[in-house]
């Protein structure tokens, strides 16, 4: 079952996939969640990959402050992580997501859920010259 709830404030961008949410409940109720972007996967903040996860993370941070009325549409609760798994969109353009924007930016590779695509350092070096 899909649930789509307005963002009423983005708290705090944690990776290039991840962010703290404040949600609008309606009838004057407020929740704060973390969320995983559904179907993409981002370098890690750390390690090798942490310059990369970095631009990954300001990306998101970016298109998250340059749209207004955003949307979050849950796709399940990952019970390992105690994150929503889901899309966060413009309202009214489904299409307009936050993981198509980091695709697009070719900074996210796509992600099932199941099996990670791996990055390799060329991967990394690339969007480190996005800066």
């Amino acid at each position: 079952m899909l649930f789509d709830f307005p963002i009423k404030q983005v708290i705090k961008v944690t990776s290039g996939n991840t962010c703290h949410l404040l949600l609008d409940l309606g009838f004057g109720i407020s929740h704060d969640i973390h969320v995983k972007l559904s179907n993409i996967d981002t370098p890690d903040t750390k390690g090798i990959s942490k310059n990369a996860g970095l631009i990954a993370k300001s990306a998101l941070e970016e298109w998250l402050n340059s749209n207004k009325n955003l949307y979050l549409c849950s796709k399940k609760w990952d019970r390992h992580t105690g994150k929503i798994i889901g899309s966060i969109y413009v309202d009214g353009q489904r299409e307009n997501t936050a993981s198509a924007f980091l695709l697009k930016k070719e900074i996210a590779k796509m992600y099932d859920g199941d099996r990670k695509f791996p990055w390799s350092e060329e991967d990394f070096r690339k969007i480190e010259g996005m800066r």
